[in-house]
C-alpha cells in the first residue's frame, strides 16, 4: 500500500479567499497524487469529496481549480483526473508537509458537519438497494457519481469502463456494496 504524504499551504488564491488548503496525497507511478483536498477558513469548507453548502465541487482539472459545473460541461473524460504532480496544485514548489494527524483534525472536523445527514444516507440506501446517480469525475479511486446535492457514490473506473465507456455526466442505475466512511460516498458497483 502506498504511503500517504500530507500538506499545508496558505490559500490566498482558492474559492474561499483566506484560510489554509490541506492536501493528502500518495505516489502514482513517479508524481504525487492528491486523494484528498480540503480548503477551510474557520466554519467555512470545500472539499474533494463532495458539492458544499456553496454548491461548487473543488476539483482540478488539468492543473486549473474549477467549479463542478465547469467540470461537467468543460472537462473531457479522462482517467488521468487529479494525477498531477503536488507542484501543480499549491503556488510554489515549496510546499510544507504536515503530520497525518494534523490534516485528519480539520478533515473530521469538515466530516462532522454533514455526519446526520451521512447516517439518514446510509439508513434510506442499504446494501444491495438500488440507487439512481448521474456520473461526473473520474478520480483516483474511482468514477464519482453525483446522488444529491450533498453526497456522492463511488464506482471502480475498470467495471464503469466496462458498461459506459469513458462516457461521462450519464445517468446510472447502481447497487449500494458498502459505505466509505472517510469520504462519505457510498461504495457502488454496476451489472452483475
Amino acid at each position: 500500500m502506498n504511503k500517504s504524504f500530507y500538506f499545508k499551504y496558505s490559500n490566498e488564491e482558492g474559492e474561499l479567499g483566506s484560510g489554509f488548503c490541506y492536501l493528502e496525497a500518495k505516489y502514482t507511478q513517479d508524481d504525487l497524487t492528491v486523494f484528498r483536498q480540503l480548503e477551510v477558513d474557520d466554519e467555512k469548507f470545500i472539499a474533494s469529496n463532495r458539492i458544499t453548502g456553496y454548491e461548487q465541487y473543488y476539483a482540478i482539472i488539468d492543473g486549473v481549480p474549477s467549479r463542478l459545473d465547469k467540470a461537467l460541461a468543460d472537462w473531457p473524460p479522462s482517467p488521468k483526473m487529479c494525477d498531477q504532480p503536488i507542484q501543480d496544485f499549491a503556488p510554489s514548489a515549496n510546499v510544507p508537509e504536515i503530520r497525518k494527524e494534523e490534516f485528519d483534525f480539520e478533515w473530521n472536523r469538515y466530516l462532522s458537519t454533514t455526519m446526520h445527514e451521512w447516517r439518514l444516507l446510509k439508513k434510506n440506501n442499504p446494501l444491495e438497494s438500488v440507487i439512481q446517480g448521474k456520473s461526473c469525475i473520474f478520480y483516483p479511486q474511482g468514477v464519482l457519481i453525483y446522488l444529491n446535492s450533498m453526497f456522492f457514490g463511488i464506482i471502480d473506473y475498470q467495471k464503469y469502463t466496462t458498461y459506459f465507456g469513458n462516457h461521462l455526466n450519464i445517468g446510472v442505475q447502481t447497487l449500494v456494496q458498502g459505505y466509505d466512511e472517510l469520504n462519505q460516498w457510498l461504495l457502488l458497483d454496476v451489472g452483475n
